[in-house]
């Protein structure tokens, strides 16, 4: 009797779980390119058009490896439960295998679909993690903080990775991040990008074309520039080109800000990774020979490896751990809707301005452009989390929610009050000046506070500090700017809580 199995659009590996179960010679294997997946969060086009087009691709791989495949291209199936019923329905199946969603919602969805056809579902972890769910979970148990640093270590540990003799870092040191924190240095020459199929490659071409057709909604950013590619091969390009070209200045500059230049030294790997293109492994182990090599040196190497092996592992841990209702938290009771330049980059702030052009261009802004300047503004101008978190979800072509989630709801917004961050990630304009060269052309000024010409984060982020130090009061990375909030005269402080008000009633026309 056969089984039927699902591969999804974020599982495209040829080690998925469930495949590496199955029999070619009694097993069925079902993908398919939903409406609703589509559509159930404000997507970026480039974000749909890879993910569909690497879902073909990968499809043609199977196909040729000799397996049975039912492939249903946009149109046909709008949901999950439709396209479950539908499989089971013309054909005999002793059971559903699937290798774990991206998010809880889609496990839900297959799960009921399950149900309601008696059919039994097995569930099995995705192979391209060095740790799983419930390996997290075990950890976490007892523990009063879920620090990404602890779980990291024991990882490094456990997988031998820059590690001598699997006790002692090289270097001697955990983590450089101290090291990885300057702004970009004019002298250094920034790296060429590899060459992209772009927007005529003729599977992409066919893609856009049934988006066009079937996605009735309208789909954020464009497409006339496409610079991801959607198969696996190519992906193991992009990544030995980072490795050779980006990854010896990338831990330096990973936190740099750079006008009108969206990549600099990233790695621009994550779509990649979390579709299932590469694996964690191999992106870890090919940085560690870098440093092996000395063609890197070891804070570059360290700070790539403590993304891959550090946070992604812990995040996704995270997701899984906190659960559904993870989703609705709001420490701070934000309500704020969000500001309309998030979709049209319509804003005179020029960092914003330059980060939304950015994301409608390549659906892609690195980790500081969307820590520090999107997601810092959304938490001090006290927008609604979960207004921010679907907007995070919908426009970067990397984001599923296990990864979006934790990182914008705890991370950006301290929505969790501090369940996964240490403080919040909140910086006034000075920051901004400091590791970028946005405010250079600016029509605001990052040393004024309350003038008409004032940085619009430097009152905001006193305004946060004023609102909420009740709450941040017991948090001791939080005690400097309390106390120097608490050293302002009253006039001073009534003026920036006043002026933060007025920005933030006024945001439309910043």
């Amino acid at each position: 009797m056969a089984k039927l199995i699902f591969i999804l659009g974020d599982q495209l590996s040829l080690n998925n779980a469930a495949l590496k179960s199955a029999s070619k010679q009694e097993d069925v294997i079902c993908m398919a390119e939903l409406i609703d997946e589509c559509s159930y969060a404000p997507h970026h086009i480039q974000k749909v058009a890879f993910i569909l087009t690497a879902m073909r691709q990968y499809a043609k791989t199977l196909e040729r490896k000799g397996w049975a495949l039912h492939y249903h291209r946009l149109g046909k199936f709008n949901s999950f439960n439709t396209l479950v019923h539908h499989e089971l329905s013309h054909g005999t199946y002793t059971e559903i295998s699937i290798q774990y969603p991206g998010e809880h919602r889609v496990k839900v969805l297959f799960e009921e679909a399950a149900n309601e056809a008696d059919t039994p579902l097995t569930w099995f972890d995705n192979p391209l993690f060095f740790s799983t769910p419930s390996q997290f979970s075990e950890w976490a148990q007892g523990r009063k903080q879920l620090r990404m640093e602890y779980y990291y270590r024991e990882l490094r540990k456990k997988h031998g990775i820059l590690m001598q003799n699997h006790h002692q870092p090289f270097g001697g040191k955990w983590n450089y991040d101290q090291d990885n924190r300057k702004a970009y240095d004019q002298a250094i020459k920034l790296p060429m990008l590899p060459k992209n199929n772009g927007p005529d490659h003729p599977v992409l071409k066919s893609v856009i074309k049934d988006i066009n057709k079937h996605v009735k909604q309208p789909l954020f950013g464009r497409i006339d520039y496409f610079p991801w590619v959607t198969q696996r091969s190519d992906a193991l390009k992009k990544l030995n080109h980072f490795i050779k070209h980006r990854l010896p200045y990338f831990g330096t500059y990973q936190d740099a800000m750079l006008h009108n230049h969206a990549f600099l030294f990233h790695s621009l790997i994550s779509p990649y990774l979390n579709t299932g293109l590469l694996s964690a492994h191999e992106c870890c182990e090919k940085a560690e020979q870098a440093y092996l090599s000395k063609q890197a040196p070891l804070n570059a190497v360290e700070g790539f490896i403590r993304q891959v092996l550090g946070w992604r592992e812990y995040i996704y841990g995270y997701y899984w751990f906190q659960g559904p209702a993870y989703h609705q938290q709001n420490f701070f009771e934000h309500n704020h809707p969000l500001p309309s330049f998030y979709w049209t980059a319509e804003t005179n702030m020029l960092c914003i301005r330059s980060t939304i052009e950015g994301i409608q261009k390549y659906a892609y802004a690195h980790h500081i452009l969307r820590l520090m300047i999107t997601g810092n503004f959304a938490l001090l101008a006290k927008i609604n989390p979960q207004d921010v978190c679907d907007w995070y979800l919908g426009v970067f072509i990397d984001a599923f929610e296990w990864v979006e989630l934790p990182n914008t709801l705890g991370m950006a917004l301290y929505g969790d009050g501090g369940a996964l961050a240490s403080k919040p990630y909140i910086a006034s304009g000075n920051y901004i000046n400091k590791m970028s060269d946005f405010c250079k052309a600016c029509i605001y000024s990052p040393k004024e506070s309350i003038t008409d010409n004032a940085c619009p984060f430097n009152a905001l982020y006193w305004g946060f500090i004023g609102t909420h130090q009740s709450k941040l009061k017991n948090n001791p990375r939080m005690s400097m700017p309390i106390r120097t909030w608490g050293n302002f005269n009253k006039h001073k402080q009534q003026a920036l809580l006043s002026k933060s008000s007025q920005l933030i009633e006024s945001i439309e026309v910043l």
